[in-house]
């Protein structure tokens, strides 16, 4: 029952995201829709707000469309 999933990829931080390209495949199998999200917790100064607004709400449509095909709309 998950319309989408946006996940937080840290390249600084490699053990954390270890697995994340076997979730992403499983879940773009799936059919769901799938957002990373790359930062670096380390530096803010890479953090790029209008981008970050950008992609979420390009997401979403996305989001919204793969909802409607699965509705049938």
């Amino acid at each position: 029952h998950c319309d989408g999933v946006v996940l937080n990829s840290t390249p600084s931080c490699r053990p954390r995201t270890i697995g994340q390209m076997a979730a992403i495949e499983m879940l773009r199998n799936t059919g769901i829709p799938v957002l990373v999200m790359e930062n670096d917790m380390t530096d803010s100064r890479t953090v790029d707000e209008v981008k970050i607004r950008n992609d979420l709400e390009m997401f979403m449509e996305v989001v919204d469309s793969a909802k409607r095909r699965r509705e049938g709309r």
